[in-house]
């Protein structure tokens, strides 16, 4: 359901199986091999966020949602979108 309104829906949540480049970037996308084990660490982080929201002050919750988001890009899914980082927020 998350990735219905995606560009493109079918690919939507799928891990990539290639490396890419993305032009004019600041950041490099983890290797493709290593994307299940980055997730696994990106989701520690996600459940002690979520865990913790009522002991963090607006801020503290806002800056470690923008570095949970700037380390999934770059994990980088196929059809990576914002969609799923707008509950947090």
């Amino acid at each position: 359901m998350l990735y219905k309104y995606a560009p493109f829906p079918e690919t939507g949540g799928k891990l990539r199986d290639s490396n890419n480049y993305i032009a004019g970037s600041q950041f490099e996308t983890v290797d493709y091999a290593d994307i299940p084990i980055e997730l696994c660490k990106l989701d520690v982080n996600l459940k002690d966020l979520l865990h913790n929201k009522n002991d963090l002050t607006l801020g503290d919750y806002i800056d470690r949602v923008v570095k949970i988001r700037s380390v999934s890009l770059d994990i980088s899914l196929k059809d990576f979108s914002s969609f799923s980082y707008r509950f947090l927020i």
